[in-house]
């Protein structure tokens, strides 16, 4: 079950929508750097990727959106103040680029 609060969208307006998908990364306690499967609209300041860990909407100062490739589009996330564990998954939302 994901939650998030109700009426949440992203916050760009170009691209495609996509909710609640899971990030893919080692959720070992140790990993910070998690995976989208596409490239991401990443408009600093007014990022368009909403995070969510247990349930919580992370704040923007808990997470960077960055390129694995430059270039290649906004494709990873490196979270500023934790390290999943094993029995955590994070969710986005956010458009596709």
């Amino acid at each position: 079950m994901i939650l998030r609060p109700v009426g949440l969208t992203p916050a760009a307006s170009s691209g495609n929508p996509r909710y609640g998908v899971e990030l893919s990364g080692s959720y070992d306690g140790t990993n910070r750097v998690f995976e989208f499967p596409e490239a991401v609209v990443h408009i600093p300041p007014n990022q368009a990727v909403q995070l969510y860990h247990g349930g919580r909407r992370m704040k923007y100062r808990e997470f960077v959106i960055f390129e694995s490739v430059v270039g290649g589009g906004y494709d990873r996330v490196r979270l500023v103040e934790f390290s999943p564990g094993p029995s955590a998954v994070l969710f986005a939302d956010y458009q596709a680029a």
